[in-house]
């Protein structure tokens, strides 16, 4: 900063930012210099040809990473960046004045006549400006609301008493360090830290506006530009003219190019054998999920955003309420409601109620709320608003209903700022949400849909077989996101009884995997909440990062996707002190 005004820092470069022209022109030994000129240890260093003095930002901003994430920001697009990783110098112990100092004991103090306590004072009020842990306690909120992956390494113990430039101590220093990243929750947070920094932040496959905005426009005042890029894209142009309407649809992933996949009569007894064998090793009678069950446990909430649902269909009535009432107490807004103007939630395309007995075929005790926002096969230009406008599905699920768990089995070719919006208020307040990846394959230039690409707050699922193959309908996997997949090929649930079709259809696509997934998070969510509560930490199960980490647990590689088991965690074979074991470590390093 500068030495004649030391309100704000300066930021000393070797090069030119179009977000802020007035470089000072410097070298990099210059700079380097400037930030040792503290008060107390350098003098001031003069720099350029009008020989300005800076001294050290060190009083107030000790800790430069949000000064950094701003200049990163005024740098690049903030889509570029994938995370932020700060170092700490060691935790040092609060500031704090003597229990019962007041303001009239201060001024006796400072007085000329007692100032024997004076340097104390000093060292206190130094300390509190000096301190970099409240910038990382502020910074870390900021993450979690706007979606920003963010690291902070410190050692905690050891380095109390070493001064600023005391050499003496550069063997303590570097004994703490060793110690610090020996410790087993350090390393997992540093594996953790490693895969956000190398998987790196965008997908090459998608165009600049579907790469979403983790940092609304406002936020620290820092405007944000959109940088052009150079990237191969598959132009629909090259698709006949019927699929190219198909691909740019407001569209509710629905299967209809899809059951081919069901000729094979092997799909469908290979899903058949996927769901037999999460009763016989996970939900079944007096297996793990029901062996501390109760009728009080905390009830976990889920959203489905779809088709609405006919909720006369006696595949419901296989899972009452408490007290045996029925799940849907008819369309009232409590748990049902359309946005669609058709004034029913009434399923007239037959996902929704599919989907919504999927998600209770894997987590009976979950308690469900239907937002309906379509009312056909394909949407219009509408469905962004019934999604997210105003008081519309996903705010009204959030606020109103406090849903824990949303499910979205749509798709749009392109970005909406409403929906975007949305969905960061529903990650900032902890909703896990679930959106399909896309079933179109690598016709839309391996691109997933939105919001399923929104990375950081949205976990993607694309669709397998009952053993674990990707889906030919799959988008390719990304390099910069989670690539779960769930059986979502062949899979049987309720269909509306007025199709006339049967009380039961098989169907395929990444948006029938979707409420699968969001069951499975349902269930780690109510093994989560039985009692006895052993689970450390418990409550960082209830938001992305920390679901993300069980999913990986539970999911093994194959073809590019992470493919997800239940009982690779959730086992009968497991004690329930070693399922919740597993699950405390798993969750070491999130919430950071």
């Amino acid at each position: 900063m500068h030495a004649s005004n030391m309100r704000m820092p300066v930021r000393l470069r070797s090069y030119q930012s179009r977000m802020d022209l007035a470089t000072k022109e410097c070298t990099i030994w210059e700079a380097a210099r400037a930030t040792t000129a503290s008060l107390s240890e350098f003098l001031p260093i003069k720099i350029g040809p009008m020989g300005v003095s800076y001294v050290s930002a060190g009083l107030g901003f000790s800790n430069p990473a949000k000064e950094a994430f701003d200049e990163a920001v005024r740098v690049w697009h903030l889509s570029d960046i994938g995370c932020l990783v700060s170092i700490g110098t060691g935790i040092t112990p609060p500031a704090r004045l003597e229990t019962g100092l007041d303001s009239t004991s201060l001024l006796t103090m400072l007085n000329l006549s007692n100032l024997s306590r004076l340097p104390e004072l000093l060292h206190t009020f130094f300390r509190a400006a000096t301190d970099c842990e409240r910038t990382h306690e502020e910074l870390s909120r900021d993450a979690c609301s706007l979606g920003l992956n963010y690291f902070r390494f410190n050692v905690e113990t050891g380095l109390e008493n070493i001064a600023r430039y005391e050499v003496s101590g550069i063997e303590i220093l570097r004994t703490a360090t060793d110690d610090y990243l020996q410790r087993s929750e350090t390393a997992n947070l540093l594996s953790l830290c490693a895969l956000h920094v190398t998987a790196g932040p965008v997908d090459d496959s998608q165009t600049e506006d579907d790469v979403p905005s983790t940092l609304p426009k406002q936020s620290y005042g820092i405007p944000v530009n959109k940088v052009s890029k150079t990237r191969n894209t598959v132009q629909s142009e090259s698709f006949p003219n019927t699929l190219t309407n198909r691909i740019n649809a407001y569209s509710l992933f629905d299967t209809r190019d899809i059951d081919a996949t069901t000729e094979d009569s092997n799909a469908s007894q290979d899903a058949d054998d996927w769901f037999r064998l999460l009763e016989d090793r996970v939900t079944g009678k007096n297996k793990v999920m029901d062996r501390r069950r109760k009728d009080n446990d905390k009830k976990v909430k889920v959203a489905i955003l779809d088709s609405g649902i006919d909720a006369s269909h006696p595949q419901f009535s296989k899972y009452p309420m408490d007290g045996g009432m029925s799940r849907f107490r008819g369309f009232g807004d409590h748990n049902c409601r359309d946005w669609t103007g058709s004034s029913a939630t009434h399923d007239r395309v037959g996902h929704g109620t599919h989907a919504a007995a999927l998600v209770l075929k894997v987590a009976p005790k979950a308690e469900l709320y239907i937002a309906k926002i379509f009312d056909s096969k394909d949407g219009d230009a509408n469905t962004p608003h019934h999604v997210a406008e105003g008081q519309q599905a996903i705010r009204h699920a959030i606020e109103t209903w406090h849903v824990n768990i949303i499910s979205m089995s749509f798709g749009f070719p392109r970005r909406d700022d409403e929906i975007r919006n949305a969905v960061g208020e529903a990650h900032a307040r902890g909703v896990i949400m679930f959106a399909a990846a896309s079933n179109y394959g690598a016709l839309e230039g391996k691109r997933t849909a939105f919001p399923a690409n929104i990375v950081g707050q949205v976990i993607k699922i694309s669709s397998t077989d009952g053993l674990g193959s990707k889906s030919r309908f799959n988008p390719e996997p990304a390099s910069n996101d989670d690539n779960f997949s769930v059986v979502g090929e062949a899979v049987e649930s309720a269909w509306p009884r007025h199709f006339n079709l049967g009380e039961e259809q098989r169907k395929s696509g990444t948006s029938i995997a979707t409420p699968i997934a969001a069951g499975i998070a349902a269930l780690v969510l109510e093994y989560a909440e039985q009692r006895p509560q052993t689970i450390v930490n418990r409550h960082n199960l209830w938001h992305y990062d920390g679901m993300r980490v069980i999913f990986a647990k539970m999911a093994s590689s194959k073809d590019g996707f992470d493919f997800i088991r239940p009982w690779e965690l959730l086992d009968n074979e497991w004690r329930n002190k070693d399922i919740s074991n597993r699950i405390t470590y798993e969750l070491i390093g999130v919430g950071f």
